[in-house]
């Protein structure tokens, strides 16, 4: 268990580590029993630019009532993830009753994809950017990310059509022989 903990702390930064650790009070299995208003607000500190002050406080008074309403619903008890409990709030109104939790849940939510997205570029980062390459500028570099990244999407695209659209395009003194 110590070795797990220790990959666990080597791998993660403290901030990820408790965005993990809060995230799942939002765990829906057994009546809720993960959920922790403390927890929550935990989260909820670690994105100030999504909840001012007043939001902050109300936030802490809406996740008691949040709560309390989705324990006594029966409509609640057979979920088990944080995407289920999502749909649910939705389809039954309760995303506009509680618009702060929900705004929460939703970080929540899209935090792996973000996560991910960037784990991504810093890996396609390695394959474009060569030792040969290292004095490309930003803006050259993005373009050849994106490239790289949309592999799938740039299948699609014909050599003809990259020729076409480079000898159209118009300024920067190009000269083409065809």
């Amino acid at each position: 268990m110590d070795w797990l903990v220790q990959e666990l702390d080597s791998r993660f930064s403290e901030t990820s580590s408790q965005l993990l650790v809060c995230s799942a009070a939002f765990d829906p299995r057994d009546q809720f029993h993960a959920f922790d208003v403390e927890t929550l607000m935990s989260l909820a500190k670690l994105y100030p630019d999504d909840f001012n002050s007043d939001e902050f406080r109300e936030l802490s008074h809406d996740l008691c009532l949040y709560i309390a309403d989705v324990r006594e619903d029966a409509r609640f008890s057979d979920m088990n993830t944080i995407g289920e409990l999502s749909q649910r709030m939705v389809g039954l109104g309760k995303n506009r009753r509680y618009p702060l939790v929900y705004r929460l849940l939703k970080l929540v939510l899209v935090l792996p994809v973000v996560t991910a997205t960037v784990e991504r570029c810093f890996s396609g980062m390695k394959f474009v950017k060569t030792s040969s390459s290292n004095r490309m500028g930003d803006q050259h570099l993005s373009h050849r990310l994106i490239c790289y990244l949309e592999k799938e999407e740039m299948k699609k695209v014909s050599n003809e059509a990259v020729v076409h659209r480079f000898m159209t395009m118009e300024g920067k003194g190009r000269k083409y022989d065809i």
